[in-house]
């Protein structure tokens, strides 16, 4: 488990890339260079961590790596590699191995998710220029999770991924998780040993970078064309606001499909407007429609109405 050196060197690289007034004060502390003191704090943390304390100890600890790291940037970079060296074959960081060893799975994986979520490590590694944001990636998450990490782009934005799969002939099972500054996802895909798909399962949640505008997705599919989808989004343009939800099935075959829709929008002061949907097919027929309108004029400029169709009457248009 090689979270602390890669974070340590992540922080040792940050620093010199770019941060001299933590590196000025860094060489006044001479007092954080040695490696073990903080490999042995870090262990006997582990050993009194519970589920609600994980987050805490590691903003604690990355603080205390920070520090570690700004002092070790006054010694030559050959010392530097010989300390993490030394650090690395040490009895503090085998200690540190056997009380993360001794973790409850669900507490090792509660620290690992927080090494990788941490603010201060997330501060750390935007600091990194982009092709060792890669290197560490990779190297942290496969000494710690077994994951292939990367970086990609999802809808234009650049998000962080990372992917772990097993092989069963030409399918298998593959499951990746997905972050960025606009939202977060996660895909599960499992296919026979031809390669046909058996199970897929994805879910998102992307805002306009500050929380707003704010789209939740979550599909499912599977053999015979199985699907099921839904979707829920709230935004604001121009003073008004929106909030759309969205359902659409499809049966195994893909025979037989349903869909429902529904919006509300309003803007202060001038109207509040309501649209709902439904729409039932059979081997691609329409077998069911209902469409219903409904505004609600706040001013004089405009009027308020309802307005219901279907595929099995008239158009039932009322004004208010």
């Amino acid at each position: 488990m090689k979270v602390l050196l890669s974070l340590l060197h992540a922080s040792l690289v940050a620093a010199g890339d770019g941060d001299s007034h933590c590196l000025l004060q860094g060489k006044k502390d001479h007092q954080n260079r040695e490696i073990g003191p903080l490999i042995d704090r870090a262990a006997s943390d582990l050993l009194s961590l519970s589920g609600t304390t994980v987050s805490d100890a590691m903003d604690d600890f990355s603080k205390q790596l920070k520090a570690t790291a700004m002092s070790m940037l006054q010694m030559p970079q050959s010392e530097q590699d010989a300390l993490l060296q030394r650090a690395s074959q040490g009895k503090e960081f085998d200690s540190f191995i056997q009380a993360y060893k001794a973790l409850p799975a669900d507490l090792q994986n509660s620290v690992n998710d927080a090494a990788l979520l941490s603010p201060a490590m997330n501060h750390v590694y935007d600091s990194l220029q982009p092709a060792r944001q890669q290197a560490l990636l990779q190297q942290l998450d496969k000494s710690t999770t077994g994951k292939r990490c990367y970086t990609a782009t999802r809808n234009g934005n650049r998000v962080r991924e990372c992917t772990t799969s097993t092989r069963n002939g030409r399918g298998g099972h593959t499951h990746t998780h997905w972050n960025g500054d606009r939202g977060s996802g996660t895909e599960t895909t499992t296919l026979d040993k031809n390669g046909d798909l058996v199970h897929q399962h994805t879910h998102s949640h992307t805002h306009n970078g500050q929380g707003g505008n704010a789209r939740t997705e979550t599909t499912t599919r599977g053999k015979d064309q199985y699907a099921h989808a839904h979707s829920t989004a709230h935004a604001l343009a121009g003073g008004r606001t929106v909030t759309a939800s969205a359902t659409s099935s499809v049966t195994h075959g893909g025979g037989n499909s349903h869909t429902h829709t529904h919006s509300h929008s309003h803007k202060s002061g001038e109207n509040t407007v309501t649209n709902t949907g439904t729409v039932s097919t059979q081997d691609g027929d329409v077998i069911h429609s209902h469409g219903h309108t409904h505004q609600q004029a706040e001013d004089g400029s405009s009027r308020s109405f309802s307005i219901t169709d279907t595929n099995h009457g008239p158009r039932i248009e009322t004004d208010r």
